[in-house]
């Protein structure tokens, strides 16, 4: 019979929702990146739908359509990974506080 580890009084799901809302209610309290992602978000629906607008269905066009598609994908993943690498400094002494406190485990708050 497998030993069932007993050290974290909630289940991983109530761990990951708690850090979730946690992330949540900092990007509200921080104004400027809720902004900045507010605007980033219209400027590429706009140019994704720019790009797309009264594109015609022949090979040169659905060429044309994969490097939009490319350059929207390689974009956003950039972006994003930035956010996450840049806000993990200032948070790193917290977290680091709270796993040797026993307070969740370390994939709860990677994927929160």
């Amino acid at each position: 019979r497998p030993e069932i580890d007993t050290r974290y009084a909630v289940s991983w799901f109530k761990q990951y929702a708690v850090l979730v809302m946690r992330g949540v209610k900092d990007y509200i309290h921080n104004y400027m990146t809720v902004v900045v992602i507010l605007v980033q978000a219209i400027v590429m629906g706009l140019l994704a739908g720019g790009t797309f607008y009264q594109l015609g269905n022949t090979q040169v066009y659905i060429k044309i359509r994969l490097s939009a598609i490319y350059f929207l994908i390689m974009n956003q993943s950039v972006f994003s990974a930035l956010l996450v690498i840049n806000s993990f400094p200032a948070e790193r002494m917290l977290a680091l506080q709270e796993r040797a406190a026993g307070m969740y485990y370390a994939s709860s708050y990677f994927f929160a």
